[in-house]
């Protein structure tokens, strides 16, 4: 009895080692460009928010999902090879003044057989939008 047994959990770990290599084999698609802006508003209490920008090689990949730091994102595409994602607003003083953002992406293929993951240690900050003050309104 504990040699089928045995037997058995060897062909499991066998199967799972084999169908883990397969998915760890499979190349992610290309970024051909990443970045992402802060936009900054005219006063300390506007707060700042950032606009991350993902380009693929190719359609064939939707980008789904996007982790900074412990906040998720959702992505958009207007074409199926930019996707964008904006940040919520946060103050000054809980913004990372970092030039660079350590990120995770996530995506599927689009005919939807299987799940990507890219973790990237350096997206860059491209530009610094600050906003304007708005001008008083007179009577």
């Amino acid at each position: 009895m504990k040699r089928i047994f045995f037997i058995g959990v060897s062909a499991f770990f066998m199967v799972a080692c084999g169908s883990h290599s397969n998915s760890a084999d499979q190349e992610l698609p290309k970024l051909i460009e990443y970045y992402f802006n802060q936009q900054i508003g005219g006063t300390p209490e506007a707060g700042i928010n950032e606009t991350y920008y993902f380009r693929l090689e190719d359609d064939k990949v939707i980008l789904e999902q996007l982790k900074v730091g412990e906040e998720q994102l959702e992505l958009s595409t207007a074409d199926g090879l930019l996707f964008t994602a904006t940040s919520d607003l946060k103050s000054a003083q809980a913004t990372n003044p970092a030039k660079y953002r350590k990120v995770e992406l996530f995506g599927r293929s689009r005919d939807g057989d299987s799940q990507m993951h890219w973790q990237m240690d350096s997206v860059p900050m491209r530009e610094q939008i600050f906003m304007p003050l708005a001008q008083p309104q007179g009577d």
